[in-house]
């Protein structure tokens, strides 16, 4: 009996020693994780601000690839030929920093969000890589020479989707500015074409006829690829 209650009392203090350490154990695990969230929190805070940035310059590269896209076509409809077209304005400048601050913004974004924005990344970057490759194709460039046919339609669907571009961006300014949780969807067939009619003074009839056939545009769709 006498050596009954040291090995009780043994195991009520070892029971009671592992419950200290668990909860001691467990706060620190609770603290970190709520450091955790605190720091993308604000990492989440210092990216939405310099979304604002983000939107901005994209919004100009895409309103700048819709006019270029305009200058070419009316060029490639003027010309005689296969004559080579130079045109007046220069293609428009990839926004590097925009798209920077666009990937660091998708870490501290939720899910649905984090979608969006790598979208708009994905699609900027297939944008430049047609504006790239377009002039040197009408003119016989291309690695393929003329046997590549360039038509009015392609710049139609270049067009269209650099609008994409512009109206997705317009939706990242309410979301960077915390007016909004999220990122809204983009904007209606509609509501594009009286982008193009207000604020860029464009009024194509076929333009407007590729909008309605496919808006939102494939660009900005490919997570359904």
């Amino acid at each position: 009996m006498d050596l009954l209650f040291p090995n009780l009392n043994c195991g009520y203090c070892s029971r009671w020693r592992s419950r200290v350490t668990i909860f001691f154990i467990r706060r620190q695990i609770d603290q970190a994780e709520r450091h955790r969230r605190d720091d993308i929190k604000r990492k989440g805070r210092v990216f939405r601000a310099r979304l604002t940035f983000a939107a901005s310059e994209l919004s100009q590269y895409a309103k700048n690839c819709i006019y270029y896209l305009v200058q070419l076509k009316n060029e490639f409809d003027a010309r005689e030929g296969r004559e080579r077209i130079k045109p007046a304005v220069i293609c428009p400048t990839y926004p590097r920093d925009a798209v920077s601050a666009l990937t660091e913004s998708i870490e501290p974004a939720d899910i649905e969000d984090a979608k969006c924005i790598a979208e708009i990344i994905e699609s900027t970057q297939i944008q430049k890589s047609r504006l790239e490759d377009l002039l040197p194709s009408i003119n016989g460039d291309g690695p393929y020479g003329h046997n590549v046919v360039v038509t009015k339609h392609y710049f139609y669907d270049d067009i269209r989707d650099a609008l994409g571009l512009y109206k997705r961006a317009d939706t990242l300014f309410g979301y960077a500015r915390r007016e909004q949780d999220h990122i809204e969807p983009i904007c209606d067939a509609e509501g594009a074409k009286n982008t193009l009619r207000v604020t860029m003074n464009i009024t194509d009839v076929e333009l407007f006829q590729a909008i309605d056939r496919e808006w939102p545009p494939l660009l900005l769709q490919l997570d359904n690829n």
